[in-house]
C-alpha cells in the first residue's frame, strides 16, 4: 500500500510543464543558452565556420555571452526570434549536435514547444 504522502512527495518533486511557442523569449533564452555552451565547447568550429561564411552574422551580445563567463542571460534577452533561429540553425552541425541539446534542455526545463494554429 502507498501512502498519500508518497505520492504527494512525488508529484511535488515532477518539474512543472508548460507548453510555449517556439518564438517564446522563455524558449529562446534556453536555445541561445545552449548555443552559448556549444560555441564556447567548439571554438575552433565556429571560426573556422565563420571564416568560411563572413556574411553569416550573429547579434554581438551572443559574441558577448561566449566570453562572459558569469551570468550571460541578461544579455540574451530581446533578441528577436527570427534571428535566434537563424544562427542556431544556420551552422552544419544543427541537427547533430544542437538540436539534441535544445531538446534535452528544454524538456530539462518542463518546456515543450507547440507551433501556433
Amino acid at each position: 500500500m502507498v501512502k498519500l504522502t508518497s505520492i504527494v512527495a512525488g508529484v511535488a518533486a515532477a518539474p512543472a510543464t508548460t507548453t510555449l511557442s517556439p518564438s517564446d523569449e522563455r524558449v529562446n533564452l534556453v536555445e541561445l543558452g545552449v548555443y552559448v555552451s556549444d560555441i564556447r565547447a567548439h571554438l575552433a568550429e565556429y571560426y573556422m565556420f565563420q571564416a568560411a561564411h563572413p556574411t553569416e552574422t550573429y547579434p554581438v551580445e551572443i559574441a558577448e555571452a561566449v566570453f562572459n563567463y558569469g551570468d550571460f542571460t541578461t544579455m540574451l534577452t530581446g533578441i528577436p526570434a527570427d534571428q535566434v533561429t537563424r544562427v542556431i540553425t544556420g551552422v552544419p552541425w544543427y541537427s547533430t549536435r544542437l538540436r539534441p541539446a535544445i531538446s534535452s534542455a528544454l524538456s530539462k526545463d518542463g518546456i515543450y514547444t507547440a507551433v501556433p494554429n
